[in-house]
Order: structure tokens, then C-alpha cells, then sequence
């Protein structure tokens, strides 16, 4: 349930989204858990959220970036001129 108490998803007319977060490196600090509280949030309001990010530690990023998202950790090609 929301916090507004109606069940996600359930207004006339909703259509879920999918949202899509880039984020570099998803540790523990003040961008990360804006980027995580934004994500669940949407999530909890019925939307498909994915973060991806070139670094994701489970042993060192917010509990929802562990077990409670869908994250893609994905090498980050630097490109030379």
C-alpha cells in the first residue's frame, strides 16, 4: 500500500511506466540514497524501475540496492579522442 493508502497502480487511468536510473557507483552516500529512496518510491507507486551503474558492492551500498531493486552492473567504457 502507498502512502497515500490506495494500493499502487489502482487509480482510473494509471499506466505504469519504465523508469530508468544511470547512477556511477552505487556506495553509500547522499546521491545514492536519493537515487534509491527515488527508485523504491516509484517502484511502490506500481511503476518498473531499473538502475544501472558501472559498480554496485553488496557489501557496501544501501540495503535496497542489495535485495530490494533491480540494479544492472555494467563496465563503463572510456572512450579517447
Amino acid at each position: 500500500m502507498s502512502k497515500s493508502g490506495a494500493e499502487p497502480g489502482t487509480s482510473p487511468g494509471f499506466k505504469p511506466k519504465n523508469i530508468v536510473f544511470f547512477h556511477p557507483d552505487l556506495g553509500i552516500g547522499g546521491a545514492e540514497r536519493l537515487i534509491v529512496d527515488a527508485a523504491v518510491g516509484l517502484q511502490d507507486l506500481g511503476h518498473k524501475v531499473t538502475v544501472f551503474t558501472s559498480h554496485r558492492d553488496p557489501r557496501h551500498c544501501f540495503e535496497e540496492a542489495r535485495d530490494g531493486m533491480s540494479v544492472m552492473s555494467h563496465t563503463v567504457i572510456e572512450l579517447r579522442s
